[in-house]
């Protein structure tokens, strides 16, 4: 970092001070992730004797050098931390309140694998979302996976699910006439 610091001063044509050195220097057990913004080191601090091998980014405190050190900071934890990816999908249902529908697609949900997990995401404008969510393993084969219970869903809901992504029913109802060719008007009168 001291090296960043010399370099941002020199091509402001300003000299090196004692407090400029100082800036340079981090604890001995952190590691430096250069900040090429600023004079402010990005520390990396690593805790592997936790049981959960915990680290700790210290990020500079100038907000467009912090904003800025995030790409350093991803690309940090992907080479030292196994990410898993995490799969959701969606589908929209109304028609039904949220009890009805649990109870209704119970078996199902019984059934999941245990990998697999169903949120009930209600809305009163736009009904329930249901969100099926996988963390961990393969993308590819989790999404046939998925895909083969949002299909015993669909089978299970029929009509009730007016979109298998997470849609409002306005933006649905609008796509569906407009693949027609169909129009909507609507009127009101008496309220103004």
């Amino acid at each position: 970092q001291l090296a960043i610091i010399q370099e941002i001063l020199h091509s402001r044509g300003l000299d090196m001070l004692a407090i400029n050195r100082a800036q340079a220097l981090v604890p001995d057990r952190c590691e430096v992730i250069e900040n090429h913004l600023g004079t402010a080191p990005i520390m990396v601090f690593r805790f592997p004797e936790t049981s959960f091998d915990a680290t700790l980014y210290a990020l500079p405190g100038v907000p467009f050098e912090a904003v800025g050190a995030i790409p350093s900071v991803m690309d940090d934890i992907r080479a030292h931390q196994p990410l898993d990816d995490i799969l959701h999908r969606s589908v929209m249902v109304f028609g039904m309140a949220e009890s009805a529908l649990s109870e209704f697609i119970a078996p199902w949900e019984d059934a999941l694998p245990k990998d697999m997990h169903l949120a009930y995401l209600p809305n009163p404008l736009t009904g329930i979302r249901l969100r099926l969510s996988i963390y961990g393993g393969r993308a590819e084969e989790n999404q046939a996976r998925v895909e083969e219970q949002i299909a015993r869903l669909k089978e299970l809901l029929g009509d009730k699910i007016y979109s298998d992504e997470d849609d409002t029913l306005e933006a649905t109802v609008g796509r569906l006439l407009k693949a027609s060719g169909k129009t909507l008007s609507a009127a009101e009168s008496c309220t103004g």
